[in-house]
């Protein structure tokens, strides 16, 4: 168990908040048939070094979908998600985008993106 003093956590706290980048994202929620295509976008300040897609299913807990290195936009999907494949991203005017070109019930959920910050020593 790690124990951390007040002061500690303080610092610890600060120091997260410091690195934060921040993200936008146009839609977390569409309403959309079965068979359409959607899309999501996520645009950040160019502080990322990865954008991270989650999917929230209702009373779940998120699940990773797959992270994008930014800087040759190359995607990882080495992730657990069941429906990765369903899944593509692409860069569209400084902004990243999940689509899905034929929903299925089963991609019914909420979207996010976030951002990770790669920190070289």
């Amino acid at each position: 168990m790690l124990l951390l003093s007040r002061a500690a956590w303080s610092s610890l706290c600060l120091a997260v908040v410091a690195m934060a980048a921040e993200l936008t994202q146009d839609q977390v929620s569409w309403t959309r048939r079965e068979g359409d295509a959607v899309s999501f976008r996520c645009t950040d300040t160019d502080q990322c070094g990865y954008i991270r897609w989650y999917q929230k299913k209702h009373k779940k807990t998120f699940t990773l979908i797959f992270v994008i290195q930014k800087s040759n936009g190359y995607v990882l999907k080495g992730s657990n998600h069941p429906q990765k494949d369903d899944f593509s991203s692409v860069l569209k005017e400084n902004s990243w985008e999940l689509s899905l070109q034929k929903l299925k019930a089963s991609h019914s959920a909420t979207y996010y993106c976030s951002c990770w910050i790669s920190v070289t020593q």
